[in-house]
């Protein structure tokens, strides 16, 4: 063997060597990263916030609400596309309510049931029960949408960074640290057809400051959320004040989001039975775990026979009708990533509820 094959030989070996060394660096330093994030998200032990969206192409339909956490317990409130929603996740369910317009969808009064149970000529009320996936359960999405947690592509359900770096370590590219920002701890990953990357900020707690997504294909779907405020609620205890959501299609940048929240409250007591939905008494619930319907009084507590829920066509509700049909179909690969709500999700919530045979209901 020549000298020169021995030296060409030695400079491989050497690299690999290089290489394998700052991969097994950079996984140490995700371990690291991933200690802080869950120290600091589960440092939040209880929240109370509103939520403004200020989304000017109108994307999902919702202007803002409030949120209420505490543990695994969530509740929510707020506006879509005109129409009141109330929603809670507890104990693996949830449980949600709709005071919905018809006056924006006239066509939901082909249903006999619908225009004679109308509140005030205007209003139907509709709820239901189903059982919690893990993903986000409505469009309103506080907790996701103030990067506390992201979808992993329906295998996992939502996720914090620290349940997303352990599925996907294999993944991992590279761990930077910006000169020009020595407090920010950047994670890349590379998966099927688009890369990632978290921005941790150490001034915060190691919360993530901003998240990118980036489509490999030319007219593939690129997006970032970044936190341009947080709070510190409670002493060493970090919540977002402001996120601004940037995305493009093909390289045509898309209207900018923006997240505001306001009243923040860090580690209050909130009473448990915050976490308990009322109901308008006398409402119908369509319950798909036990695959019933029946009416409920103020407490959810059945006051009528319950019925086997059948299977008919719904006229169209009008979060089908004012939702865009587009704007998620050239995602980069199954990952939703931090700053996209679950539509479909939240919308099937609303949907199962006109699958009850409401005629058999009614007699009871």
């Amino acid at each position: 063997m020549s000298k020169l094959s021995i030296r060409g030989m030695a400079v491989l070996i050497a690299g690999w060597l290089t290489m394998s060394a700052g991969q097994a660096g950079d996984k140490e330093e995700l371990d690291k990263l991933t200690v802080a994030n869950t120290a600091a998200v589960q440092s939040i032990q209880t929240l109370y916030c509103k939520v403004r969206i200020d989304d000017p192409a109108g994307r999902f339909g919702i202007t803002g609400g409030e949120y209420w956490r505490s543990g695994a317990s969530e509740r929510f409130r707020f506006l879509h596309n005109g129409n009141e929603n109330w929603g809670v996740v507890r104990d693996g369910v949830v449980r949600n309510m709709v005071k919905q317009d018809v006056s924006i969808s006239p066509n939901m009064l082909a249903h006999p049931d619908v225009k004679a149970g109308l509140d005030g000529g205007r209003w139907h009320w509709h709820a239901a029960i189903t059982r919690h996936t893990g993903a986000s359960p409505f469009l309103f999405t506080p907790w996701e949408s103030a990067l506390c947690c992201m979808s992993d592509g329906g295998k996992n359900g939502n996720v914090t960074f620290s349940e997303f770096a352990k599925n996907h370590r294999s993944e991992l590219h590279s761990v930077l640290r910006p000169k020009d920002a020595p407090n920010i701890v950047v994670t890349e990953f590379r998966l099927p057809g688009y890369a990632c990357r978290q921005h941790l900020d150490r001034t915060a707690n190691s919360m993530v400051r901003k998240t990118e997504s980036r489509s490999e294909a030319p007219t593939g779907y690129s997006s970032s959320a970044e936190v341009t405020a947080f709070k510190e609620g409670a002493p060493g205890v970090f919540f977002p004040e402001r996120v601004v959501v940037k995305r493009s299609q093909g390289g045509k940048d898309e209207p900018d989001e923006v997240f505001t929240f306001s009243d923040i409250a860090i580690n209050k007591p909130i009473p448990a039975e915050t976490f308990d939905l009322k109901y308008r008494p006398g409402l119908t619930i369509t319950d798909t775990i036990e695959g019933k319907s029946y009416r409920v009084d103020r407490d959810g507590k059945p006051i009528s026979k319950k019925v086997a829920v059948g299977l008919i066509a719904p006229p169209p509700l009008s979060p089908y009708e004012a939702t865009p049909a587009s704007v998620t179909l050239e995602e980069p690969g199954p990952w939703g990533w931090w700053i996209l709500p679950l539509a479909g999700a939240g919308l099937g919530v609303v949907f199962i509820a006109w699958l009850v045979v409401r005629v058999r209901s009614s007699r009871d």
